[in-house]
């Protein structure tokens, strides 16, 4: 994974959280500067701190490292699967059978 990829998933997934540069950057214990050469791609990032950024933006190493997701439908796919991930079982089964009835109508709901 090339530096300026995994940055721009860093700055679009916390601007999509609306969280500053500066917070975010005290969350993951790093400083706002480094943190702001990571979102550009200048620097080769450590595996630990690329980890506490994640922690810090609550997603998965997978989620914010994928270089598959080329699509809006995918980006939203892995957002729903972040949502879900600490939910109950019973959670979850009332949203899959909530998704059901509503691919059954064809998104008559919108």
């Amino acid at each position: 994974m090339d530096n300026q990829h995994i940055g721009s998933r860093i700055r679009g997934i916390r601007e999509k959280k609306k969280i500053t540069q500066i917070a975010l950057s005290e969350m993951a214990g790093i400083s706002d500067r480094e943190l702001s050469n990571i979102e550009v791609g200048k620097v080769n990032t450590r595996f630990h701190t690329i980890h506490a950024i994640s922690r810090a933006l609550e997603v998965s190493l997978d989620y914010l490292s994928s270089e598959l997701l080329t699509s809006e439908k995918d980006i939203y796919i892995c957002e729903l699967i972040e949502q879900v991930r600490n939910l109950e079982i019973n959670e979850i089964k009332h949203i899959i059978r909530y998704v059901d009835l509503y691919s059954q109508d064809k998104g008559g709901y919108k």
